[in-house]
């Protein structure tokens, strides 16, 4: 996604961002080996962070003219704001010993904002990169 958002903004910043969050993510991978096997609250929250503020600085480039790929755009900063939100507070959901329904709920609502962005995708796809007939 990093890489797909470089070639929409064309900021040279975001070359050096990639390695270094790549990296702070292998250094907590190397001091607390644990991770690799666990669920990581704190790798995805930086990962997923990074690409809405990506999604965001998009829009804000969309406003000075044309822009493809809003819809990819919309779908994305739609899910992964919810998908920060539902896997950063998992631990702490748990620990709640909350009913199964309730979680159920969690996860269909996860499951839900997954389909609409891919939908959108797949908007996104139609509308731009299918073969039109010639008439």
């Amino acid at each position: 996604m990093s890489l797909f958002y470089y070639f929409l903004l064309r900021k040279n910043w975001l070359l050096w961002l990639i390695p270094f969050v790549l990296g702070s993510l292998l250094i907590q991978y190397l001091w607390l080996p644990e991770t690799v096997k666990d669920f990581n609250p704190f790798g995805l929250s930086v990962t997923q962070s990074l690409i809405v503020i990506y999604a965001l600085l998009y829009y804000y480039k969309s406003l000075e003219g044309d822009a493809d790929f809003l819809f990819v755009n919309a779908g994305v900063l739609m899910y992964f704001m919810a998908s920060i939100l539902f896997f950063s507070t998992t631990d702490w959901i748990q620990n709640l010993e909350l009913p199964f329904l309730i979680r159920a709920i969690f996860n269909s609502i996860n499951d839900v904002l997954y389909f609409i962005f891919l939908t959108l995708i797949l908007i996104e796809w139609f509308k731009n990169f299918r073969r039109k007939k010639m008439v």
